[in-house]
C-alpha cells in the first residue's frame, strides 16, 4: 500500500500529531468518495484513494503518543483500557455499521455507512487539534 511506504516519511518530517491529522483527513476523503460513488469508476477512484489513506497509520499514531506519556503502572493500566476499549468496539461496531447501511439502503444511499466511518475520521480529527492545542501550551511546539 503506498499510504504505509508514505507514513515512515510523513511522521518523520512532521512529527506523530501530524502525521495523525493527514491519516485522518486521508481517510475521510477516501471514505467520502467511497460513499459517494455508484459506478465501477467511482469505486476505482475510493479505492485508489483508499491505498493511499494512512488509516492504520493514524490509529498507531494516536496510541504511540497515548503510550508515550504514561508511565509506569500507568502503562499497565492503559494497556488493560485499551483492551477493554477494544473490546467493547469489537461488539458495537458491526451493529451500529450494519444498522447505518439498513438505513441508508431504505433510503437509496447503501453507501451511508462510508459517510459515518468519514464522520468519524473528522472527529478524530477534531479531538487531534485538541490534543495538539495542550501540547503547544505545555511545551512549546509540536
Amino acid at each position: 500500500m503506498p499510504g504505509l511506504a508514505l507514513a515512515g516519511r510523513i511522521v518523520s518530517r512532521f512529527g506523530n500529531l501530524h502525521g495523525l491529522r493527514i491519516g485522518a483527513l486521508s481517510s475521510c476523503a477516501s471514505f467520502a468518495l467511497a460513499g459517494r460513488a455508484r459506478t465501477w469508476l467511482d469505486f476505482s477512484a475510493a479505492a485508489v484513494c483508499g491505498s493511499f489513506a494512512m488509516t492504520s497509520y493514524s490509529a498507531q499514531s494516536a496510541l504511540a503518543m497515548i503510550e508515550g506519556k504514561a508511565v509506569g503502572f500507568q502503562q499497565g493500566e492503559l494497556q488493560a483500557a485499551i483492551g477493554s476499549l477494544s473490546t467493547v468496539c469489537s461488539v458495537l461496531a458491526p451493529n451500529i455499521w450494519s444498522w447505518l447501511y439498513e438505513l441508508g439502503s431504505k433510503r437509496g444511499r447503501p453507501g451511508a455507512f462510508y459517510y459515518g466511518l468519514a464522520a468519524v475520521q473528522l472527529l478524530k480529527l477534531a479531538l487531534s487539534y485538541c490534543v495538539g492545542l495542550e501540547d503547544v501550551r505545555r511545551k512549546g511546539s509540536l
